[in-house]
């Protein structure tokens, strides 16, 4: 059982007191299945009682990790502060609602054995049915909006860099994730093209997904120029290395 690579969860939250609680029992009901060292939530500056209920979640087994942000600071400095805590040999990265299903990480765990650095989950499924069709009109057109420009100014190969889908090997992560430094939404893009510049193999699976309503994306001409510029850094960034 030594021998058995381990898996630690990182979860950025930002005002999830909903449904925090749910997120983590489900994770503990699957931890001994899935080989789950760790939880990490990182709490991003919440002002309700999400940090309240990850600390009332002790558990025996599984050490349940409350990181917490003084001041709300965005998904990507969330991630950031998890993965760099992280132990495991293996490191997921999920969003607080679990819309991406846990159960696709057995088979993103076999690539991973199978020389991938990083699995990355993709809603499109091996059929061409793209799951995001269940999304609110306005998230789906952003969605292909923001995918639009990371094409034109990062130029990442992927379809669907935003899944809440990832898992890395430690190696990939603690060499990608110091490095980062877009705070916000445009985080996944920037991870990405390190891990491209840093020539990791990145594995694409489809999984399993669900919208889950009560989103915290606001879209707007602000939200847009933010992005621009957080993809105009990337491409800067990476340029000079």
């Amino acid at each position: 059982m030594n021998n058995i690579p381990t898996l630690s969860i990182v979860i950025p939250a930002y005002n999830e007191e909903k449904r925090i609680e749910k997120t983590i029992d489900t994770l503990l009901d699957k931890a001994h299945e899935l080989k789950i060292k760790e939880i990490l939530i990182v709490d991003d500056g919440s002002v309700d009682k999400t940090s309240k209920i990850v600390l009332a979640k002790v558990h025996k087994t599984i050490d349940i990790k409350l990181i917490q942000l003084g001041m709300n600071q965005g998904k990507g400095k969330a991630l950031r502060e998890g993965v760099i805590h992280a132990t495991g040999e293996y490191i997921g990265c999920f969003d607080a609602d679990l819309s991406a299903a846990i159960d696709s990480i057995p088979h993103a765990i076999t690539m991973l054995e199978n020389d991938a650095d990083l699995v990355i989950g993709t809603r499109v499924t091996p059929q061409g049915t793209d799951l995001r069709k269940t999304q609110p009109l306005r998230r789906r057109y952003a969605g292909k909006l923001f995918s639009l420009l990371q094409k034109i100014i990062v130029g990442v190969p992927y379809n669907d860099t935003q899944c809440p889908f990832k898992i890395f090997t430690k190696n990939a992560a603690q060499t990608i994730f110091p490095n980062l430094v877009i705070r916000r939404w445009s985080i996944d893009v920037e991870l990405l093209a390190l891990a491209e510049k840093n020539n990791f193999k990145i594995t694409e699976l489809s999984i399993v997904w669900q919208h889950v309503d009560d989103s915290k994306v606001n879209l707007g001409p602000k939200i847009l120029i933010n992005v621009i510029s957080e993809l105009l850094k990337i491409r800067h960034n990476i340029n000079k290395l």
